[in-house]
């Protein structure tokens, strides 16, 4: 959250700016301040993101239905799957955009991340072309949520942007 205003009677002399809940950063105007305190502010702020930056879990994608299943049993967690393709702008801009934004990725923390690709950019299937017909796909992006058992619990056609793909995903989780 950013708080610019301006305190009334400053005559120009000071900012305050709200960065984080608890840091707040005073910017001095003129030349009243002293010559570190722009290397004091840079590492408020680097401070600041260091810690949001850590709020947000790391990600692991499994890329196989049996490991992912057996991973989801160990830790009572639903399944997330991906069904992509190589060709598909929409499966593309999903993990580019959406699957690495904060939001997305505490959802899918609640969840086991599975990425699978069925046809390679040249239309050609692959190895994994059988998750088409096993969950009866019929365009992509596909966004499916399984138990660990591989049965669907829920279904997702096409590209969600990161606020609704995390809603998704989190509804589907508190039904479980």
């Amino acid at each position: 959250m950013v708080n610019a205003s301006l305190a009334s009677g400053n005559h120009g002399r000071y900012f305050p700016i709200m960065v984080h809940h608890s840091v707040t950063l005073v910017i001095l105007g003129g030349q009243t301040a002293p010559a570190e305190s722009p290397m004091k502010i840079l590492a408020i702020l680097l401070l600041a993101a260091s810690t949001l930056a850590a709020a947000v879990p790391e990600m692991k994608w499994e890329t196989s239905l049996p490991a992912a299943q057996e991973l989801a049993k160990s830790e009572n967690k639903l399944i997330f799957l991906d069904v992509h393709t190589g060709w598909c702008y929409w499966c593309k801009k999903l993990q580019k955009d959406t699957f690495p934004s904060p939001e997305a990725r505490r959802a899918l923390a609640r969840v086991v991340p599975l990425s699978i690709e069925t046809q390679d950019e040249k239309y050609k299937p692959t190895k994994d072309n059988y998750i088409e017909q096993q969950y009866k796909v019929d365009g992509y992006p596909t966004l499916l949520i399984l138990n660990a058992d591989g049965k669907e619990v829920a279904r997702q056609p096409g590209y969600l942007p990161p606020r609704e793909f995390a809603a998704w995903v989190t509804s589907v989780v508190k039904k479980k």
